[in-house]
């Protein structure tokens, strides 16, 4: 990748830059022999990056498949697997790229729709993580991908805030979610979580 100047690039660039960055690094993860996680958007990815999980993000990829008009291809493929078109069509979008990757990590040869796609050159997942704090289509679509590839799948239960300031259960229900999605890391790489490290990440 070329550099970049942070300071004076623009948002259109400083975007495009960081997403083929991570895009790489999830690339070269893959090849090394190292994890990848698919997560969404709303997800904390500090505690992953602190076990050197490479990120990817469905979301933002679907959209800028969507953003390059290679999106009619992934809902076509998405609809022939049985999706409904009432499904949201960022998860529809995915859901098609999934099914053509896996047939390309199965027979080693990238279909048309796959070969044509703009900006689909992310690896499949070895584990997935989400929120509960968008929206339930969120759960389903993650859950199916983690059933549907036998990974595992962290979420990240968020209750719902009615009031304010944010009650102080509230608080210690998402601290333990959090405690919990650190244990499960542990358990998925066989590392211990290194909390030092996580502060830098967060940095």
């Amino acid at each position: 990748m070329n550099p970049i100047n942070i300071e004076q690039a623009t948002a259109k660039e400083l975007l495009s830059y960081f997403q083929q960055k991570l895009d790489e690094e999830a690339r070269e993860h893959k090849k090394n022999g190292q994890l990848v996680c698919w997560s969404a958007s709303v997800a904390p990815p500090e505690m992953c990056v602190t076990m050197d999980i490479a990120m990817v993000y469905p979301e933002t990829h679907a959209a800028g498949i969507a953003a390059r008009k290679g999106s009619p291809d992934m809902l076509d493929v998405a609809s022939q697997k049985g999706y409904s078109i009432d499904n949201c069509s960022y998860a529809r979008t995915n859901f098609g790229y999934l099914e053509l990757l896996k047939e390309y990590a199965r027979t080693g040869v990238k279909s048309e729709k796959l070969a044509k796609s703009p900006g689909a050159d992310v690896p499949l997942p070895d584990l997935v993580i989400t929120c509960n704090n968008i929206c339930n289509t969120l759960l389903k679509w993650y859950e199916n991908i983690a059933a549907d590839l036998r990974i595992p799948c962290i979420i990240i239960d968020v209750p719902f805030n009615h009031d304010v300031p944010i009650p102080d259960y509230a608080k210690r229900y998402i601290v333990k979610q959090f405690e919990h999605a650190i244990t499960q890391l542990e358990g998925i790489t066989g590392k211990q979580f290194d909390y030092d490290k996580f502060l830098e990440v967060q940095e």
